[in-house]
Order: C-alpha cells, then sequence, then structure tokens
C-alpha cells in the first residue's frame, strides 16, 4: 500500500488538461512538460489523465523507496 502523497489534478486548460501535484501541491515541471507534449501530437482529451495516474503511482512508489533507503531498481 503507497502512501497518499501528491494528486493529479484536472483543468480546465485544453494544452494542460491534468497537473501532476507533488507532496507541497507544486506541479512537477517533467510531467507538465510531457502532458503538454501529448496534447500537441493531437492524442485523446483521455490520455493524459490515463497516463498521469500511472505516473502518479509511479511518484508515489519512488518516494516510498527514498523514505526506507531502498534502490527504486534492482542493481
Amino acid at each position: 500500500m503507497l502512501p497518499e502523497i501528491g494528486q493529479l489534478l484536472e483543468t480546465q486548460d485544453p494544452w494542460e488538461p491534468v497537473q501532476l501535484l507533488d507532496a507541497f501541491g507544486e506541479p512537477i515541471e517533467p510531467t507538465a512538460v510531457y502532458f503538454k507534449d501529448l496534447m500537441a501530437a493531437d492524442s485523446s482529451v483521455l490520455t493524459p489523465r490515463s497516463y498521469g495516474m500511472d505516473l502518479l503511482r509511479w511518484w508515489r512508489y519512488l518516494l516510498c523507496t527514498l523514505q526506507v533507503g531502498v534502490p527504486a531498481v534492482p542493481l
């Protein structure tokens, strides 16, 4: 079970329909660029939300591994 750190925020901006926010409510910049790139590539409006949910789970996993000192990728 991953802690619920961060969130995926749905916006009204057609070029950035979702934002991935960190634990402090600040946008995670690389994901913002990625979401804008998805929309520029004429993706479905549902694609950023779907990918955003996956990125949110990954973000939470990475934060968890950092907190307990486990490498995110096995060596």
